[in-house]
């Protein structure tokens, strides 16, 4: 099978329960050339997802194929093919970047010493400085730098941008967007800082509590309003039950302070489409099969 005839990564009715959390039946497609922005509030699931996917935690349902391959399908280009960063590096303290090169070039059959020292110089990361001496900033930045240099085709990618200052930021932003330029790599990139998302993910998957909200491109949400926005609405009427998670409004614009309009091709959700019945009210008529009115507020 050739690898670039598949998704990089495809994941179905992903499933993993805990006692006050689960993750439920999460769906989602990464095509090679693309980047998944991930987005959620803390606790939504975006960590346990990854962990899960890669067989870190136990999944209690569901699969997950990297190139067409699952993880415990002994498919041995895996370790070679993924880069992953969640969270700080995990290399001795007593380390220095160099010698973590050295190690790196025994584990990876693929590893580029040279790429390794010119993204660490790019990010000014001392090659000589021991690990324990680095900023979290600087943790991330060499997990960041040894992820990309063993020719990995789909990074996954967990708040790598965290810690960070703006000019640092940008330059991580552009190593993403030319680790996928050529339409051979793919990455899952999880992030509070959504403006960094805006900038270069191509669809945004949102979670909310455990469950997958909406999969959108970066062109239908930017039409609407910014990523923030749209969680911070989705979720204030989530708590203010002005709606529940079965009759979240349609996208396509804003209809009142606390209400969206949704597609209702998303088969998630029952969706409302609807219009405002008035200046000044709270009240819609709601078609979804029937129409009734709704009023929300």
């Amino acid at each position: 099978m050739e690898l670039k005839c598949v998704p990089a990564l495809e994941i179905k009715g992903l499933r993993k329960e805990y006692k006050d959390f689960v993750l439920e039946g999460l769906d989602l497609t990464i095509e090679n050339g693309k980047i998944m922005g991930l987005v959620g509030e803390n606790g939504a699931g975006k960590t346990t997802a990854m962990k899960a996917m890669l067989g870190i935690i136990k999944a209690d349902g569901g699969t997950a194929r990297f190139f067409g391959k699952e993880l415990s399908g002994g498919y041995s280009g895996n370790k070679n093919d993924i880069g992953i960063v969640l969270g700080e590096v995990n290399f001795y303290e007593t380390m220095t970047p160099k010698q973590v090169g050295k190690i790196c070039g025994g584990i990876y059959k693929n590893w580029d010493e040279k790429r390794f020292e010119e993204s660490l110089g790019r990010m000014n990361v001392a090659m000589n400085k021991k690990i324990k001496d680095f900023s979290k900033g600087m943790r991330i930045k060499l997990a960041l730098a040894t992820a990309l240099s063993h020719e990995a085709r789909l990074l996954i990618l967990d708040e790598p941008t965290s810690g960070l200052d703006p000019v640092a930021r940008e330059e991580i932003l552009e190593e993403f967007k030319a680790f996928v330029s050529e339409g051979k790599g793919a990455i899952l990139l999880s992030s509070h800082i959504t403006s960094d998302l805006e900038k270069v993910a191509d669809d945004i998957t949102f979670l909310h509590k455990g469950r997958v909200v909406f999969t959108k491109s970066r062109e239908e949400l930017g039409s609407i309003g910014n990523i923030d926005d749209i969680m911070t609405e989705y979720v204030r009427g989530i708590n203010n039950e002005r709606f529940d998670f079965e009759g979240f409004i349609r996208y396509g614009k804003y209809v009142s302070e606390h209400a969206f309009f949704y597609d209702h091709s998303v088969p998630v959700f029952r969706a409302f489409a609807g219009s405002r019945r008035g200046s000044g009210s709270n009240c819609y008529n709601v078609c979804y099969n029937d129409c009734d009115n709704l009023c929300v507020g």
